[in-house]
């Protein structure tokens, strides 16, 4: 009884919100105001999309991990984790442009939103890429593949994408909306407002910055300073433990 007592307060030590299950969204059902996680390589211009739905879904997501690694290997091939020139980023905004979802390079400070009317030209290019991806490119199991002609166009990530020249969709906000796969780097994750000024870190040092594996699982890491803390917290439930269960001997 005992040892099942403390197994149970050694798991809510540790436990992380978020458990539900979640999947991507398919092909052919993606909405506006999901989150939209793009892939460019962009010397053999090519793209990889897959819609991780609204900000919830996300998180259960992340939580979890969502193993995209097949499809990368289809997209962009079996050496895709040491391509230096694939990039992945996330984006999205709601119908009435008053939430705004963007990834920024990790230890970036919150993506500035530009002039007044930017964000109806970010909607209508946004609203492009999610039809795009109800509606044509190559089915993977996970996401939607676009390459051709159609990776220069607002129908794609590439079209979208900041680094992108000439296009003016994405670049409401800072440079920095994707991290380099080949380097390792990862994403903080905000939400902000059409005004600028208001936005809200959803993921980043302190609540795990979104990190992809070379093997393709997507997922949210906590830094180190987040794992002492949960070691720290069943240290501290450990010590509760044995202490009243002393007490209790004694009483």
């Amino acid at each position: 009884m005992k040892k099942t007592l403390l197994a149970a307060l050694l798991a809510g030590a540790v436990m992380t919100s978020g458990t539900r299950a979640a999947t991507v969204v398919p092909s052919g059902s993606a909405a506006i105001g999901d989150i939209i996680l793009g892939f460019q390589d962009t010397a053999q211009n090519i793209d990889y999309l897959v819609d991780l739905g609204p900000l919830n879904n996300l998180q259960t997501l992340l939580s979890t991990g969502v193993n995209l690694g097949s499809d990368l290997t289809t997209a962009f091939g079996a050496s895709w984790a040491s391509d230096a020139n694939l990039y992945f980023g996330l984006f999205g905004i709601n119908s009435g442009k008053s939430s705004v979802w963007a990834s920024t390079l990790s230890g970036n400070s919150a993506f500035p939103v530009r002039v007044s009317g930017a964000l109806s030209t970010t909607l209508q290019h946004y609203n492009t890429m999610v039809g795009a991806f109800n509606t044509i490119g190559t089915r993977l199991s996970t996401g939607v593949q676009l390459n051709g002609a159609s990776g220069l166009s607002f129908q794609s990530w590439t079209g979208n994408s900041p680094t992108a020249v000439g296009t003016t969709a994405f670049a409401v906000y800072n440079q920095s909306l994707e991290a380099g796969v080949a380097a390792n780097q990862t994403l903080d994750f905000y939400q902000t407002g059409n005004s600028g000024g208001s936005s809200q870190a959803i993921y980043n040092a302190a609540n795990g910055v979104i990190s992809l594996s070379s093997s393709g699982v997507l997922s949210a890491v906590p830094e180190p300073s987040t794992y002492a803390l949960a070691g720290l917290g069943a240290l501290l439930v450990i010590i509760a433990y044995r202490r009243n269960t002393k007490n209790a001997k004694n009483a």
